[in-house]
């Protein structure tokens, strides 16, 4: 690829971030007004809570912490794959498979069991190893990992700068079945993200405690509901041809009458994003 092309390209997600960002911004700008106007609910957000009975466990953080809009490239393994070949456990080279999705799949060299109480340890030493290709790129990840009979599974992502990537672009999983009253796996499936940039220079996020508020002002926590986890991570808002935009995301989850949701806000205009899919751009 010539660089003219490669410069015309920059342009275009430059400019046409700079649009979206304008859209972000005249939200967040609305939104702020609302919540100047309910300081006072702001304040005692704490008693709010308590009042509607939703509860939560510890106490909201007014930490503030700095963050970037990010774009990065979705790896087909095309190249990068061959790169590690060299470094990883040659029994398991046979089973890795990337497919047109930016999907690598590969099997592990023998089972390998977890535990909840020590599965951050456990995929610490995982990733270590030379099983996975990349894998000292990706981090255990808690806030996405599961161990109750539904669906277990322990997720790893990619970070940038510390704060990991709540998407699957840069995920790596590895699905749990019960072996002998264990849980354990034997293969994983992993997407990544390559040539991660700042779009903007960094800017200050929002706290949990301020993002906590933007939910309960926006009658996005349901009374009686209860928080189960609050974390911050990026998050994929736009994609233009093959370069993802994200953005640092306040993820709140929240059980109530028996179902889970995930609500999010812009950790960086402080309002909530309730669009589920993802604009693309191709032109």
């Amino acid at each position: 690829m010539d660089m003219k092309r490669i410069e015309r390209i920059f342009f275009l997600v430059f400019l046409l971030l700079d649009l979206f960002l304008l859209s972000v911004y005249s939200e967040g700008m609305a939104e702020t007004v609302k919540l100047n106007s309910s300081s006072s609910q702001a304040q005692n957000i704490k008693a709010r809570l308590e009042k509607d009975h939703i509860s939560y466990k510890g106490k909201f953080s007014d930490e503030k912490s700095t963050g970037y809009y990010l774009s990065g490239v979705q790896d087909d393994f095309s190249e990068s794959l061959a790169k590690e070949l060299p470094k990883l456990n040659a029994a398991v080279i046979p089973s890795l498979v990337a497919d047109q999705n930016h999907m690598l799949s590969g099997k592990l060299s023998r089972e390998t069991f977890f535990d909840q109480k020590k599965a951050a340890k456990e995929a610490a030493a995982l990733l270590k190893g030379k099983d996975i290709p990349f894998a000292r790129n990706y981090r255990y990840l808690a806030a996405r990992s599961s161990f109750g009979k539904t669906n277990p599974v322990i997720t790893c992502a990619q970070s940038y700068e510390g704060i990991p990537f709540f998407d699957d672009t840069a995920s790596l999983t590895l699905q749990l079945k019960e072996n002998d009253g264990r849980l354990s796996a034997s293969s994983y499936q992993m997407q990544r993200l390559s040539d991660v940039q700042p779009l903007r220079e960094k800017q200050a996020l929002i706290s949990e405690e301020q993002a906590i508020t933007t939910l309960y002002l926006n009658n996005r926590l349901p009374l009686n509901a209860k928080i189960t986890q609050r974390n911050l991570g990026y998050s994929r808002i736009l994609k233009v041809r093959e370069r993802n935009v994200y953005v640092p995301v306040w993820s709140v989850e929240v059980e109530a009458s028996g179902v889970n949701t995930t609500e999010m806000v812009n950790a960086i205009s402080n309002s909530v994003i309730t669009q589920s899919t993802v604009p693309k751009i191709e032109d």
